[in-house]
């Protein structure tokens, strides 16, 4: 099926940077400076989709931003199990995944990860957010609040372009609650439930993680 996300591209710039983030060792892209009271163009930010291995490397930084912040933090993440999933879901099936990655300046700023499956019980197919992230440095400027629409908006004409009757999205990461409830009641969600979690024991030595 072909996707107009599919056909988006943006011509990578380099332009000044703050400083270069390190994460775990490895030295993601520095972002350009960024100033609260800095005016964002709105069409300076692109959302495209996911499609090739260099993407999945790219996005990295992202992801661990994302589970630093997020409270399974204390869980141990792997990057061999991340891209792997990425690449057989995100590149192998994507009329089923994607991953929306929102890029300012020529760097990743943001991503929403989703996937469009038929209800449990019917026919019908439903849209659902894996993930929903924008970085913390772009999040307390008004870009941040620009930068989550532009991905909302790709993500809801994704779900349209693949049939689906409902997008859905779930909050787990623990990051934000309030803030994310107005935001996307203003973008016109309705609540249907919660998010409930209960901490077990670990067993001795780590096992079971």
């Amino acid at each position: 099926m072909n996707d107009p996300l599919d056909n988006i591209r943006m011509a990578r710039s380099h332009g000044a940077a703050d400083a270069s983030h390190t994460h775990g060792g490895e030295t993601g892209h520095p972002l350009p400076a960024v100033s609260a009271r800095q005016p964002a163009s709105f069409r300076s930010i692109q959302v495209r989709r996911l499609c090739t291995e260099q993407d999945i490397q790219a996005t990295w930084p992202l992801f661990l931003s994302l589970h630093r912040e997020s409270r399974y933090a204390g869980l141990r993440l792997s990057k061999s199990k991340r891209d792997a999933y990425l690449r057989n879901n995100m590149l192998a099936k994507p009329d089923r995944f994607a991953l929306l990655i929102a890029e300012w300046g020529g760097q990743p700023v943001g991503c929403l990860a989703c996937a469009a499956n038929r209800f449990l019980y019917g026919d019908d197919i439903i849209a659902s957010c894996l993930s929903f992230y924008v970085l913390p440095a772009c999040r307390k400027t008004l870009l941040g609040g620009r930068i989550a629409v532009k991905l909302l908006d790709a993500y809801r004409r994704w779900a349209v372009n693949r049939g689906a009757v409902e997008i859905q999205l779930h909050v787990t990461s623990g990051l934000n609650i309030a803030a994310t409830d107005r935001f996307l009641r203003r973008a016109g969600f309705g609540q249907t439930g919660g998010n409930y979690s209960l901490a077990l024991p670990a067993r001795a030595g780590g096992e079971g993680r």
